[in-house]
């Protein structure tokens, strides 16, 4: 897609908001910074016999007021749809006009590395089937660590809060749950994940959104890139917070391990792409297993490591005992704790309270 003569990108930028205003102008002020070529702004309608007409007001307010250098389109839901299907319609209503795009909700941080990370990569994989998505969020906040690694690599799962993906990608979303229910689609799963619990979760989630008990986009979403064995791109550094994960959040009301680590990075994407079109397969076993808050020994250790040599000690132990507590102490880990806590300058043993 050609830029624009006063467009930095070369993509268009759909945002996604309804009641939250929190973050609204840290994105806004790193969309103008970003200039693409035209913002889609999807906004949905405050829920009957609710407060939230207020807040959806004074969101619609900051949008209304938002300076911006490049065009851009509201559009109101006439009703209250759900996040589901404000984000699922906004995005085919995008994939109408575009063939390319990125994605952003209204309860994420962004890095200014965000945007033209993901434009560079949606030039880059522009004709790439096997590559979906791209993913601004790399929930173990740097990775992989190898020096000679390039900027990103590839993953099976992907975070869909600030993202990017093409026409093409999205297209495959049409049929999804029907391709679900056919034989040997279970089969098809675990041969795209290769990891057995991680495929039985994921079974449950999608027999679940089959059956109508649970509704969310993003789901679908996963299924049809996992069905067609397709990856999404991470950054080897993070360059958005998923800041939803609170109370009043629509969906996820908790803060597991995982949301705890992330900080935002610059990056620069090199010009050496990942030598294989292939899922890291340790990065998506560490990453399920601290969404679950089931971290292993082996894999807390790993990141336990690195956040020790980070100068952030408390938080490695943090993790290392939440392990401890799920599988029981073994002697490294013990041994890697009582390290953590002596060069923190804590005083408290495996069992007593953190200092320091």
């Amino acid at each position: 897609m050609p830029r624009k003569p006063d467009a930095t990108l070369g993509a268009p930028v759909a945002l996604f908001v309804h009641r939250r205003t929190a973050f609204l102008p840290g994105i806004l002020e790193r969309i103008s910074a970003a200039r693409p070529p035209r913002v889609f702004v999807f906004a949905d309608a405050p829920k009957d016999g609710t407060s939230d007409a207020k807040n959806c007001a004074a969101v619609l307010a900051l949008i209304e007021d938002w300076a911006c250098p490049c065009p851009v389109e509201i559009s109101v839901a006439p009703q209250n749809l759900g996040n589901s299907e404000r984000l699922r319609s906004g995005i085919d209503a995008v994939f109408a006009e575009t063939d390319r795009a990125i994605f952003v909700e209204d309860d994420v941080e962004l890095s200014p590395s965000f945007f033209p990370f993901c434009d560079a990569l949606l030039e880059r994989y522009d004709d790439t089937p096997e590559v979906m998505m791209i993913s601004g969020l790399n929930p173990l906040d740097v990775w992989p660590e190898a020096p000679d690694a390039a900027g990103y690599h590839f993953s099976s799962l992907g975070h869909a809060q600030a993202w990017a993906s093409w026409r093409r990608a999205w297209a495959r979303t049409e049929g999804a749950l029907m391709r679900w229910q056919l034989d040997g689609a279970s089969s098809r799963l675990a041969a795209a994940l290769r990891d057995e619990e991680i495929a039985e979760e994921r079974r449950g989630l999608y027999d679940a959104v089959t059956a109508g008990r649970i509704s969310s986009w993003d789901y679908e979403w996963a299924l049809a890139r996992q069905l067609d064995h397709g990856l999404c791109a991470v950054p080897a550094r993070n360059l958005a917070l998923h800041r939803g994960n609170d109370p009043g959040a629509t969906h996820v009301r908790r803060s597991a391990l995982l949301y705890r680590l992330g900080r935002l990075h610059e990056h620069t994407l090199p010009d050496a792409p990942p030598p294989a079109l292939e899922a890291d397969r340790r990065f998506d076993r560490i990453v399920f297993e601290l969404g679950h808050d089931r971290v292993s020994a082996s894999s807390a250790r790993h990141l336990a490591g690195r956040l020790i040599d980070d100068g952030r000690r408390l938080l490695a132990v943090a993790l290392l005992r939440h392990a401890m507590a799920d599988g029981g102490a073994d002697p490294e880990t013990v041994r890697m704790i009582h390290a953590a806590l002596k060069s923190a300058g804590a005083s408290a043993g495996i069992g007593g309270t953190e200092q320091g």
